[in-house]
């Protein structure tokens, strides 16, 4: 396959597929040169922080899903991924309230993610 570096959408379906098929060190290889070139694409440190759930580093999940909320606070997955975290942490008071809060900006941007 050859892949443009520069297409980061395609590099973002390429991450993806790999996930889907359980090949996570080649997700995060993706995700990370995809995360190199533009740390603010929407989705890519949601999309490290699933993958690093999956492999179940939670402390480098939590900060990818950090980094996504601080860098996107308009999509609803930004603050979907924290209720994971929160979930997975037992702060389920803490889950909760992040549940809400992706559901009051889904209601605010229902076209976003």
């Amino acid at each position: 396959l050859k892949l443009n570096p520069g297409d980061l959408q395609r590099r973002m379906s390429l991450a993806k597929a790999y996930y889907d098929k359980k090949e996570f060190n080649k997700a995060i290889v993706e995700l990370s040169d995809v995360k190199d070139l533009l740390e603010s694409y929407p989705e890519v440190n949601y999309e490290l922080a699933k993958v690093y759930i999956s492999i179940g580093d939670i402390d480098k999940a939590t900060l990818a899903a950090k980094k996504e909320l601080e860098l996107n606070p308009e999509l609803s997955s930004s603050h979907y991924i924290m209720v994971q975290i929160h979930y997975l942490k037992n702060e389920y008071r803490d889950a909760v309230l992040m549940f809400e809060k992706s559901i009051e900006v889904k209601l605010v941007h229902p076209f976003k993610i």
